[in-house]
């Protein structure tokens, strides 16, 4: 208990004079990117990671991430959700039972007119030697991810395409995508 609240502590006060941020859940290649693309248009960001290590070397280089698992309620609202003005899911594949309890979670904490950009991989990737889950129920289709996000929110943008990938040992080369970018009404 008393760790787990040393936890949130730490990403409360990462986020409490933020307002308007972009707030990245999962800090692996991808979500290093998407936050060195903010970081270059001066647009704010608070990352959670699960990796300690990841967590620990971006921290040392400046960057501002936080330990958290941004499936869980408290960490996100730690993170200042509600205050942001978009969250990024990059590669969080989660299993169905716990898939829409989360996306609900989220779509319900983001403020009015905040966005979610979310890319995962299709279940079409298990014909891909390029990383992801190899369980096909983690892998997230539009129609899935529709019905995850269809209360409270507008669809900006939703595709499935073939894309490469140069991720770092594990991803790369050709793989398949979702990518789902709406706005909460």
């Amino acid at each position: 208990w008393l760790q787990q609240s040393l936890q949130m502590t730490h990403i409360a006060v990462e986020s409490i004079n933020t307002s308007g941020h972009v707030l990245i859940c999962g800090y692996g290649r991808s979500g290093q990117a998407m936050g060195r693309m903010l970081e270059q248009e001066g647009i704010a960001t608070l990352a959670l990671d699960l990796d300690p290590d990841r967590v620990h070397q971006a921290r040392a280089a400046g960057q501002a991430v936080a330990y958290g698992d941004a499936t869980k309620a408290p960490t996100l609202t730690a993170a200042g959700l509600a205050r942001a003005r978009a969250v990024v899911l990059t590669y969080l594949h989660l299993p169905p039972p716990l898939r829409t309890p989360v996306m609900h979670k989220l779509v319900q904490a983001l403020k009015p007119g905040g966005v979610l950009l979310l890319e995962a991989f299709h279940p079409r990737q298990l014909q891909y030697s390029s990383g992801g889950p190899k369980n096909e129920a983690m892998l997230y289709t539009l129609d899935m991810l529709r019905g995850d996000l269809a209360a409270g929110m507008q669809e900006l943008l939703g595709s499935e395409s073939e894309t490469l990938l140069d991720e770092g040992p594990g991803h790369q080369g050709p793989a398949y995508v979702t990518r789902w970018i709406g706005q909460k009404i």
